[in-house]
């Protein structure tokens, strides 16, 4: 009888192959291209972006102090806000 079988109790589970493919990719490189790259740098200058927002806000716009508290130089912070266009005041 093809296939695995696994028994569970009075249960028999029997585990075939429905096809035999010409070439199993399970192990092959997988490789992004450059729009994957662009996707995930987006998504995370999304994430950093909200951070810094909320560290703001709980600083009351205070960059060294969002600084601090995110425990990172002012600097990226400045950056991160001049990049995003992020409003340092708070609302």
């Amino acid at each position: 009888m093809p296939g695995d079988e696994l028994r569970v109790g009075a249960t028999v589970f029997l585990y075939t192959d429905l096809a035999e493919p010409e070439q199993d990719w399970t192990e092959a490189p997988k490789v992004a291209g450059l729009r994957t790259v662009k996707t995930t740098l987006a998504g995370e200058a999304v994430g950093l972006s909200l951070l810094v927002q909320a560290a703001l806000h709980e600083t009351g716009g205070d960059v060294d102090r969002a600084a601090r508290l995110l425990g990172v130089p002012p600097e990226m912070v400045r950056t991160i806000i001049e990049v995003a266009e992020i409003e340092t005041a708070p609302p």
